[in-house]
Formats: structure tokens, C-alpha cells, sequence
């Protein structure tokens, strides 16, 4: 079999693969902090929680050593079966080596990152595992050997490696006249989406030092943004967040965070991607709509709407679908308070009414307008006030095309790694055993990061590490310590973490919180805490 008829039946695997039943969902982002309380406050954000995406790429790479790998060539369209395949000491060379660029490759990641515990991604361990699966499986003779060892070594090359250096390869690859696949992109914002934490935590170590200056709160995101930022000492932070395709913006109140950058990833790749993802990234190419002061342009909110729900309607399979239709519910919803439930004014502004208007005149037939509808029926019944939510809350009432498969009050998590603040902590247990260590000096740090998830996240790591001694301080002591350890070796907290995506906590009357884990094959792993009211006080059920 020749190259170009390998790459054929490799396009023709592609194909059969992309057309099996979807398990994964990309349950990803929207782009505002939502929640802030007093001092010790919380800063629930909906932002990317690691594209379920990522595990497509490792079931392919699996799926493609299976079947192309140590069964024969094709000759005149007839199935051959080889008789001399390579011998084992040459597969566990070529293993060897693919291991060695691993650990190349992982060490610049490191460097290139400050993350100690990089392996921990998702899109890390997606190579680890194909050399495992190219190390086991069998090839008809050599040259298929050759083949898929560089396959491999490109695999490896690609997942592990920077956000920038992923973006340069692609930029590369447009420069250079080629098409970027939707795979390659969507690998590209997977990566933003599981480094997401770690880069919003080097933002908040510094977020305070970061004064807006005389110019105000404009001129410093204009210049954070440009590289032009004057301040020598967190400068270098801010071109890192940057160079990993992160924005700054002004979230209201005073408070800059940041945000993944579409149009830095536009600017690379604009020209170079296919339909579907060059459609999706303009439809992302959208300033905030509305912060907690209220919506800033209900005309401009109104037609992003309906780009959302066009966009559903034609593209319902793209990777990053259910991202879209989370930051629709979102949209929608932020449209409908603004304008029947404002919280400083009267319902139905004047510019709120132009906006549904030309909604209700030009897109009568939307799902938006339906949506909208039961809502101006209040308003013209003289229902609303100023300031009053419907007691049951503001729940749009949309066509399931258009709803995502997220649970009600989950939000986004991301287990592992770690946080730095939080792997600290986890230092100081194991060294003192107090968990005194776990108290934050304001909240914690990361995203979505609570009491009960710090501890659980503390708890798993420690697990991961077959710390038992640290796991078990974490715990309620039910069991002793070594019926304990018999029990947690059966929990897998590496690949817990590689498979979840959402999380919520569900609070009970005797002071016990349910944290329940979605994964994306559609289960869902629920670990019980006790809680006493004070800070601190959690303990992770072991029974």
C-alpha cells in the first residue's frame, strides 16, 4: 500500500469515525464573572471547562492503531496478509524514542508554561496513551511500522505543546497555502480551554497591582492588549497571558479579568479554516453585552440572538456547538431581565422595545421571538415592576435544537491540575497535617472554586499520588487507615479528571453537601462532604 492510498483509507477511518454517535458534548464557555460577595468573595465564572472535544482526538488515534496497524496492505483493492512483521525489539525502539520525545516535548511544555504538573491535561495524557496503544499493537511489516511511528511523533509533537506553539504550527500551515481542518482548530481552543485556570489564577496573583492608571480603565485594557502596558514588574505576566491568546476586559465595577481571545486566533488563521469554523469564530467576535450594571445595547445583543440561533440551525454538528448554544440561554436570558426586570429602571426602555420590535417585525418565526413573547405579554397585561424577578426566574422557553445538555446549577471544573494556591495547600497538609493550610487569604484562587471543591480537588490529588495519609486527613475517619487505603485504590482520580466536565453542589438541611461530577460519556460520580457551618469544616465521606 502506498502513501496516497494510506492516506485514503486514513480519510475514509476519519469519516466512519466522525459519523458514529456522538458521547462527548464540548461544554465550554461564556465569557462573564457572574457572582461576586463581600471580602471573602466568590467569582463563579462560566468559562471553558476542557472541550469534551479532547477525547474525540484519543478514541481516533486509538481507533486508526487498530485498524491500520499489523494487518496487511491492499493490493488491486484485494486484503493481503503480511508475513514478516517487525520484531518486538524494533517496536519497543521505535517506542522508546516516541517516549523520549514525550518527555522532550513535556519538559518544554513545563518551562514553557510554569506548570509543574502539565502532564495532567487532557490533551497531554491523549499522547501518553496512543504510545501505549502503538507499543501493544502489532504491524504487518516495517514500513507500516515506519509509518505509524511518524504519525505518532507528529501526534506527540502537536498535543504537547504551548497554546503559542500550537497556533504558530497552524499559522504555518495557512502560510504555507494548506487548509486548517475544524480538528485542528478545535484541538487550538480545547488547549485554551484546559489551560484556562491556570492563566486566569496568574492574572488574579497580580490583578491587584495592576492599576488602571490616569487614563482609566480603556487606556489600560488598550495597552494590556497591545503589549504596551507600563508597568515593568507584572508586564511580563500580562505579554504571557497574551501570547497564549487571552484577552483583558473590563467586566464592570472596576474589575478587568480575562477572557480567551477569538480574534487573536481569527488574525492567525483568518482565510485558512474551513466553513463552519470560520462562521463560528465571527459569530464569537463580540464585546460583552452586559455586566451587572445591565445590558449596554439591546440592538446589538437582539441581532447576536439571532446569528446564535441561525448559526444552531446550520451547523448543528460542529464541535463546538453546545458552546453556542450555552452562551445563546445565557444571552437570551440577560436580554429578557434587561428588559422586563431591570434592576434601576422601569420595565420596557424605549431602546429595549426598538430592539424586540424589530425583532417581532423581521424575525417573527425565530425561536427568539417565541422565547421573548410570554414575557412582553406580562408587560402588557401591566404585570411587571421595577426590580421583581418572576418568582420561578427568568427560564426562556426554547426548542430543544437550541438547549444544551448541561444540568440545571452545574457549572464548568476542571480537577486537575491543580491551581498553584491550591497545590500549595496541598504541600502544607502533607508536610504540618493541618488543614488549616486549606483556608484562602481572600477567596480561592482559579475558577469556580468553593470550599467543598477545594477540598474534593485537594482530595483526588492526593489520591493520584497514592498519598493515602494526606488523603485520609481530608476525610470524615469513618474507616481507619488502612481500610481506607484498600478502598481508594479502587477510585482512579487521573482519569476522573480527564473525563469530567461539570460539577454542583447540592446543600442538604443536616449540613451535608452532595458534589456531584458530570463525565462525558453521560454518568456522573457523586462524592458526599460533611459540613458544620464554619469554615474549614469539610470532610470528604468515605464509607
Amino acid at each position: 500500500m502506498d502513501d496516497k492510498e494510506f492516506d485514503e483509507r486514513l480519510a475514509q477511518l476519519g469519516t466512519a469515525y466522525n459519523s458514529l454517535p456522538a458521547i462527548t458534548g464540548s461544554k465550554e464557555i461564556a465569557e462573564k464573572v457572574f457572582k461576586k460577595e463581600g471580602k471573602k468573595k466568590q467569582r463563579f465564572l462560566k468559562l471553558p471547562a476542557a472541550a469534551g472535544f479532547a477525547g474525540v482526538f484519543l478514541a481516533g488515534g486509538l481507533l486508526a492503531f487498530q485498524i491500520l496497524g499489523g494487518q496487511g496492505e491492499m493490493n488491486n483493492g484485494t486484503f493481503v496478509q503480511q508475513n514478516n512483521p517487525p520484531s518486538q525489539n524494533e517496536i519497543q525502539e521505535k517506542t522508546s524514542q516516541a517516549q523520549q520525545l514525550f518527555k522532550d516535548r513535556l519538559n518544554e511544555l513545563k518551562t514553557d508554561t510554569g506548570n509543574e504538573d502539565a502532564e495532567l491535561y487532557p490533551f497531554v495524557q491523549e499522547a501518553q496513551d496512543s504510545i501505549q496503544a502503538f507499543s501493544s499493537q502489532p504491524f504487518a511489516n516495517k514500513k507500516e511500522l515506519d509509518r505509524q511511528y511518524a504519525k505518532l511523533t507528529a501526534l506527540i509533537d502537536t498535543r504537547v505543546s504551548s497554546i503559542a506553539d500550537t497556533a504558530d504550527r497552524l499559522a504555518e500551515t495557512k502560510r504555507t497555502g494548506e487548509n486548517i481542518t475544524n480538528d485542528e482548530l478545535l484541538l487550538l481552543l480545547a488547549k485554551q480551554d484546559q489551560m484556562f485556570e491556570w492563566y486566569t489564577e496568574k492574572w488574579q496573583n497580580i490583578a491587584s497591582d495592576a492599576a488602571p492608571g490616569s487614563g482609566g480603565f480603556e487606556a489600560a485594557l488598550v495597552s494590556m492588549n497591545s503589549g504596551s502596558y507600563g508597568d515593568e514588574e507584572i508586564r511580563p505576566v500580562i505579554s504571557e497571558i497574551r501570547n497564549a491568546g487571552y484577552r483583558f476586559f473590563h467586566e464592570g465595577e472596576g474589575m478587568i479579568n480575562i477572557q480567551p481571545d477569538y480574534s487573536w486566533t481569527s488574525a492567525k488563521l483568518e482565510g485558512s479554516l474551513e466553513k463552519e469554523a470560520a462562521e463560528w469564530l465571527d459569530l464569537m467576535l463580540y464585546e460583552p453585552f452586559s455586566s451587572e450594571g445591565g445590558v449596554h445595547d439591546y440592538s446589538k445583543l437582539a441581532n447576536q440572538l439571532l446569528k446564535m440561533e441561525q448559526y444552531v440551525l446550520n451547523h448543528p454538528n460542529f464541535g463546538r456547538i453546545d458552546q453556542v448554544k450555552s452562551e445563546y440561554k445565557e444571552l437570551l436570558t440577560a436580554y429578557i431581565a434587561g428588559g422586563f426586570y431591570p434592576l434601576y429602571d422601569e420595565p420596557g426602555s424605549p431602546e429595549f422595545l426598538k430592539s424586540y420590535d424589530w425583532i417581532k417585525s423581521e424575525h417573527a418565526s425565530s425561536a427568539t421571538f417565541q422565547a421573548v413573547k410570554p414575557y412582553e405579554d406580562l408587560y402588557n397585561q401591566g404585570e411587571l415592576e421595577k426590580g421583581q424577578d418572576p418568582e420561578s426566574g427568568i427560564v426562556p422557553d426554547i426548542p430543544q435544537v437550541l438547549k444544551t445538555a448541561e444540568p440545571n446549577g452545574a457549572f464548568p471544573v476542571r480537577l486537575f491540575p491543580l491551581t498553584s494556591e491550591l497545590k500549595g495547600m496541598y504541600g502544607e497538609i502533607k508536610k504540618s497535617g493541618s488543614l488549616s493550610a486549606l483556608e484562602p487569604e481572600a477567596a480561592y484562587k482559579g475558577l469556580n472554586v468553593t470550599e467543598s471543591t477545594a477540598f474534593l480537588r485537594v482530595y483526588l490529588y492526593a489520591l493520584q499520588k497514592k498519598d493515602w495519609e494526606t488523603a485520609y486527613l481530608l476525610t470524615d475517619k469513618r474507616l481507619s487507615l488502612e481500610e481506607f487505603k484498600g478502598k481508594s485504590k479502587q477510585t482512579d482520580a487521573e482519569k476522573l479528571s480527564r473525563e469530567v466536565y461539570l460539577i454542583r453542589e447540592n446543600f442538604n438541611e443536616d449540613r451535608t453537601v452532595a458534589i456531584e461530577l458530570f463525565l462525558r460519556d453521560g454518568t456522573k460520580q457523586t462524592f458526599h462532604a460533611k459540613q458544620d457551618g464554619t469554615p474549614l469544616s469539610t470532610k470528604i465521606a468515605v464509607k
